[in-house]
Parts: C-alpha cells; sequence; structure tokens
C-alpha cells in the first residue's frame, strides 16, 4: 500500500473499508448519532493530531464525512487544514465526500468558499474545489463548476489536470452537450490530459 500510494508514511496495513469501520465503531460509541458540529470537528481533529499512521488520518476523514450532514461552512478551515497537511490524492478525494452534504446546508456560502479555493496557493485545495461537485448530476451548479475550472486550466500540474478531466467526465453522464460546449469553448487552454478525459466516454 505504501508503494502504491508513493508514500513512506507509516501504515498499519488495514483495508480502507478496515479503516472505516473502524472510525465509524468509535465514532458512533463516542459522538452517537447526532453530535454537534463542533464536537465532530473536535474529534476529527484530535485524531488527526494524534495520527502515527495514514490509516489513522484516513479514520479522521472518515469522522469528519460519517457526519458530514451536521456540517457547515464553519468546517472549511479544518477541512483546508487536513487538504494541506495531507497533500495527496488519497486523503484529498476521500474529504469531498464530505462536500456535498455542506453545499445542502449552505450553498451560497459553500460556493463562495469554493471560488476561493479555486485560486488556492495548494494546489490540493484547488484540486478539492475542482471536485467539489462530484456525482452532484442534475444539481451540479455550473456556474460554480465552471468557476473552479477555468482558473485552473492552463495549470499543467498532473493533480489538477487529472482532476478537471474528471469533474467533467462526470458531469459528462448527465449534461453531455454542456462538457462538449465547455471543452469546445476552452480547449486552446486545456490541458490535453484535461481535454482526454472530459471526453472520455462522449
Amino acid at each position: 500500500m505504501q508503494a502504491y500510494l508513493r508514500t513512506t508514511e507509516p501504515m498499519l496495513g488495514l483495508t480502507v473499508p478496515q479503516t472505516r469501520a473502524v472510525a465509524h465503531a468509535v465514532a458512533r460509541e463516542h459522538l452517537g448519532r447526532s453530535p454537534a458540529e463542533h464536537d465532530v470537528l473536535a474529534a476529527a481533529t484530535e485524531v488527526w493530531e494524534a495520527a502515527q499512521s495514514r490509516d489513522e488520518r484516513r479514520a479522521a476523514i472518515f469522522i469528519l464525512v460519517r457526519y458530514a450532514r451536521v456540517l457547515s461552512v464553519a468546517a472549511m478551515p479544518t477541512i483546508e487544514r487536513f487538504v494541506v497537511d495531507g497533500a495527496w490524492w488519497d486523503l484529498v478525494d476521500a474529504l469531498v465526500k464530505a462536500q456535498t452534504s455542506i453545499s445542502t446546508n449552505d450553498a451560497e456560502g459553500s460556493a463562495q468558499v469554493m471560488r476561493a479555493w479555486a485560486r488556492h496557493e495548494s494546489f490540493w485545495v484547488r484540486r478539492y474545489a475542482i471536485l467539489s461537485q462530484l456525482q452532484a448530476k442534475a444539481t451540479t451548479d455550473t456556474a460554480l463548476l465552471a468557476d473552479c475550472i477555468v482558473p485552473n486550466l492552463a495549470d499543467s500540474e498532473f493533480f489538477v489536470a487529472k482532476a478537471i478531466g474528471w469533474a467533467l467526465r462526470d458531469y459528462a453522464k448527465t449534461a453531455p452537450e454542456w462538457v462538449r460546449e465547455f471543452v469546445a469553448k476552452h480547449e486552446q487552454q486545456m490541458q490535453p490530459l484535461s481535454k482526454r478525459e472530459a471526453l472520455k466516454h462522449l
């Protein structure tokens, strides 16, 4: 697993489902079914700060995702810290799963944060913003999607270009014509990887 993730961070040898199951069981015992947001953030932060392995950092993320329904934009500084500290695709992409609930709870506030994050100095934070509406399907805010992608179109960083292609390919399942038109409009700026991934199934 260390070789797969290209990390030297210690790992316990647990599968992702095993880690998630342990994190959920412990969270349920200590936080219950409907905890307050500040308690969720405090618990996840405590686990994150005490982590001595990649698996424990994942556990902190799984706590946030499990209770994402109680999270608001107040959770964004904690998520930003995890993204910047984690700085790798497996942790960042796992965190994105909490964003759907945050956006549902505060669409305007969440969109404002994502637009700012799309221009963040850390490309991992920008990746998060680009992927923030994955699987939103018909509820996708296309203006927000474009606002997160366009500032990053020319970025040659693999994890940014790949994220752009992934976000567009995912939305193409719902609105293929929108994606075709977007790519046609911006293809001179787009990285080849982004364009190839966006049009992969069209």
